[in-house]
């Protein structure tokens, strides 16, 4: 049970912390007070990775930075969730790749 994900990086060597996320129409950064100050943090994981795959998230997030929020993709997840109450499966039929994303499927 969620409304958000987002990713935070702690970043050393600008002394900030930056939170990547899929919101506000777009894949974003925020600095990570401005963000809380909009936000409150129910749960979060802390993970330890080392340098390499550090630097090839940070160049994937920079990548896709600017790529359209997917609105379509919540009606096909209410579609999807609605389908599910009366005993159906469906797939996302709003579903479109890496051109759009929406949060969670960002993260």
């Amino acid at each position: 049970q969620f409304s958000h994900v987002c990713i935070r990086f702690k970043s050393d060597k600008f002394d900030r912390e930056l939170v990547y996320q899929a919101s506000h129409l777009q894949v974003n950064f925020f600095e990570g007070r401005q963000f809380d100050a909009h936000n409150d943090t129910i749960h979060s994981f802390e993970l330890e990775i080392d340098p390499e795959t550090y630097k090839n998230t940070i160049v994937y997030a920079i990548d896709r930075a600017g790529v359209p929020y997917g609105i379509s993709q919540i009606f096909g997840i209410l579609y999807v969730k609605v389908l599910s109450i009366f005993g159906f499966r469906s797939r996302n039929p709003f579903s479109n790749g890496q051109s759009a994303y929406v949060c969670s499927e960002l993260v």
